[in-house]
């Protein structure tokens, strides 16, 4: 035999309707608040990110063990960055005069009236590039 169903009653109605009502309340709250702490969570991490950012800008640099100075002749390597003469894995003075080089000058307000002397020694001087960096008619060049 079949069972057949009773339609609810007025009160089974509403008491159904009640839970249902309450469970999409309080599933409606529950996302809510995941919504509100993941706001949350979001804003401290780009807070955060922000500070990191920031410290990378303003934190000092960061100083080489290989370098005692910056510029003096006692450090070979250092000092000869600073100086633009010295550098790790440069060619010989006798080698560096044939190397097919490309120069680059950054200007601003000073001649450039020392570059030939400069670079009399020099036979492969492939090309030279002038940068203005302020603008200034460039003199000498």
């Amino acid at each position: 035999m079949s069972r057949r169903h009773r339609p609810l009653s007025t009160s089974r109605y509403k008491y159904y309707k009640c839970i249902l009502n309450l469970t999409m309340g309080v599933a409606a709250a529950t996302i809510l608040v995941q919504y509100v702490y993941t706001l949350i969570y979001l804003h401290q991490q780009a807070v955060r990110d922000a500070a990191q950012i920031n410290d990378q800008f303003t934190a000092p640099p960061a100083v080489t063990k290989k370098c005692t100075c910056v510029d003096c002749n006692e450090d070979k390597v250092c000092g000869g960055l600073w100086l633009g003469n010295r550098y790790p894995g440069m060619p010989a003075e006798e080698e560096a005069i044939h190397i097919k080089m490309h120069i680059v000058v950054s200007h601003c307000k000073n001649s450039l009236d020392w570059m030939p002397k400069y670079l009399e020694g020099f036979k492969n001087v492939a090309s030279i590039h002038v940068i203005s960096k302020c603008g200034q008619e460039v003199k000498g060049a």
